[in-house]
Order: C-alpha cells, then sequence, then structure tokens
C-alpha cells in the first residue's frame, strides 16, 4: 500500500493525524445539535406567536399580507444560509443524502419564515397606541379554507374568511378572517362594522368587528 498523501490523490479516504478526526467529529455534532435545538425553538415560538396572533393582529389589506409573506421568506431564506452553510457543506462531505440535507434547511425556512411573520404581525398590533376608526364595510365574498384558521377557536380550525373592498377607496381587496359562529351569521351584501388602527409599520389591523342587525320595519307582525 502506498504513503497516506498516494493513497489520497488516489481518490481514497481523508488521512488524519491521531485524535484530528475524533475533535473533527465533536465539532460536527456539537453543530448538528446545536442547528437541532434552533428548529425545536422556532417550532416553539411559531406556535406560540401563532396562537397570539388569533384574528385580531392580522393585516386587512391583501397587499401587506403579500408584502409580509415575500419579506418574511426572503429574510428566512437569507438568515438560514448564513447560519447553516458551513453544517450543510459538512453534511454533504459525510455523504448525508442530498435529499436530506435539503429537507431539513427547507423546514428551517419554513419555521424561520412563519417567526418573522408572526413576530412583524404581533409587534405591527402591539406597537401602534393610535386611535382606531370604525368602518362599515359590505361583505363582497365568504369562504372556508383549510388552512389559515385562529388556533383560538379550537384545534386545528379552517379559516372562516370574508372578502371586503378597501374602505378608503372601494378599490383594494381585504379580507377578514372571522370565528365561525359570525361567519354563519354574514351574508354576501349585507354590512359588517370594523374598527381599524393603522399599525405601527402601516398594515391596517383588526382590533374589533361588529354585527350589523338587520332593521325591521316598526308596523311588520305589530298590531
Amino acid at each position: 500500500m502506498g504513503s497516506g498523501q498516494n493513497w489520497k490523490k488516489a481518490g481514497g479516504f481523508k488521512v488524519y493525524r491521531s485524535g484530528e478526526r475524533k475533535n473533527a467529529l465533536r465539532i460536527e455534532i456539537r453543530q448538528a445539535a446545536l442547528f437541532l435545538k434552533m428548529l425545536c425553538a422556532l417550532i416553539l415560538l411559531v406556535a406560540v406567536e401563532y396562537f397570539l396572533c388569533g384574528i385580531y393582529y392580522r393585516p386587512l389589506r391583501q397587499s401587506d399580507l403579500l408584502e409580509l409573506d415575500l419579506g418574511s421568506a426572503l429574510a428566512a431564506a437569507v438568515l438560514c444560509y448564513w447560519v447553516s452553510r458551513k453544517l450543510m457543506r459538512d453534511a454533504l462531505e459525510e455523504r448525508i443524502p442530498f435529499y436530506v440535507v435539503a429537507g431539513l434547511f427547507l423546514l428551517f425556512i419554513f419555521l424561520a419564515g412563519g417567526f418573522f411573520r408572526f413576530s412583524a404581525q404581533l409587534a405591527n398590533g402591539l406597537l401602534d397606541f393610535s386611535n382606531p376608526e370604525v368602518y362599515r364595510i359590505v361583505v363582497a365574498e365568504k369562504k372556508v379554507s383549510l388552512f389559515g384558521g385562529s388556533l383560538q377557536e379550537g384545534p386545528n380550525p379552517v379559516a372562516h374568511m370574508v372578502y371586503f373592498g378597501d374602505w378608503d377607496n372601494g378599490n383594494g381587496n381585504c379580507e377578514l378572517l372571522l370565528p365561525p359562529a359570525a361567519y354563519y351569521l354574514v351574508d354576501p351584501g349585507g354590512p359588517l362594522d370594523i374598527a381599524v388602527r393603522p399599525g405601527f409599520f402601516h398594515m391596517a389591523w383588526l382590533q374589533a368587528f361588529q354585527l350589523v342587525q338587520a332593521q325591521v320595519p316598526q308596523d311588520v307582525g305589530g298590531n
């Protein structure tokens, strides 16, 4: 058998000095443990923030929601790449399958994106000390979605959404997440009163809502 250097040039395994591989393995294990701890912390934080956001801290304008989602996804991708790029390179060198590394990286991005999204959403409402303004909007459409509900309404809830035009100019599209009990009392074309705050990041959010009862003529059913 040739020397270690010739073996390395021939494409064999990398040769380590005595104790070098052991120390390198310890560093890799510590890095992997740190990565797993960060994943667990992100899962816990996202779950808590998702519960706290509920109905009332959610931005109303769809344009604000789109910007918030895109910004959170971009920030998460940059942060995750910066934090885990060396760990991913080491994992690939250790012959860990690429789909495993890619799957963990995408999971990390998904959780970090949720953390940024809900953190910005909570900060937009909690740091907004302005006075609310009340508007009467007209419901244009209703829809029930399997995703996006509030955990405050129970475990694994569906999202009960109503859609309406922007209260400022009527051109922009807005959406409102309602509790199921209120959702089934609102009809398309019916009115709904909402108390809105502008938001710390200028993303209008819902502070409260009130159903508008239909006016019954006084002579109906009377004597």
